[in-house]
């Protein structure tokens, strides 16, 4: 929709190939970033493929948390459509 937005995060973790965490936060207008989150994404194979496991987490308000809820299924859609094409 052309809506642009900015957001800021530290790597704090990489096991390769299994394992990533990272922080996640808005940024406001000014740059500054707003309440942080902690991602953990986890990858195991399972009969030939690869099951991601999503988690996120400590959110301020339960409508933050289903926010970003939607925008991660929004994401991990189109890297679906994606992979299907390839």
């Amino acid at each position: 929709d052309g809506h642009q937005t900015a957001e800021t995060g530290v790597i704090r973790e990489v096991e390769a190939p299994a394992r990533l965490v990272l922080t996640h936060a808005w940024e406001d207008a000014a740059g500054k970033p707003g309440a942080e989150t902690v991602v953990t994404v986890t990858f195991a194979e399972e009969r030939g493929k690869t099951r991601m496991t999503f988690h996120q987490a400590s959110f301020v308000t339960a409508d933050t948390r289903d926010s970003h809820g939607l925008g991660w299924n929004e994401s991990f859609d189109m890297l679906a459509e994606h992979l299907m094409r390839t």
